[in-house]
């Protein structure tokens, strides 16, 4: 993963919803995103790492206070796409080696 790549859906968002978050500062409260993820049939390993470290350093530079993934581990039973960052047998993916290093 190379930073300098920033999540551009995630900047327009902020971006045309800045009065929010200029009035939610303001009060003080902290602004979390939740339930952001990309699944493992649609993307390769190696580019949901790139999407979540993106995601990662946009928060960062955006001022939010949290960020919080969709799932830790793909669905056992098979039902849902692999959205998680470990497999279904608790093998790490590719992010979790960038998440522990940055």
């Amino acid at each position: 993963y190379e930073k300098g790549k920033h999540c551009k859906l995630l900047q327009k968002l902020f971006k045309k919803y800045s009065p929010y978050k200029s009035f939610i500062s303001k009060l003080g409260k902290p602004v979390w995103l939740t339930e952001i993820g990309w699944n493992t049939e649609k993307y390769s390993q190696s580019q949901q790492a790139i999407k979540i470290m993106e995601m990662s350093n946009t928060k960062i530079e955006i001022g939010l206070n949290g960020l919080f993934l969709y799932c830790l581990m793909d669905d056992s039973t098979g039902t849902e796409p692999p959205w998680g960052i470990y497999e279904k047998n608790g093998t790490a993916k590719e992010v979790v080696g960038y998440l522990k290093n940055n």
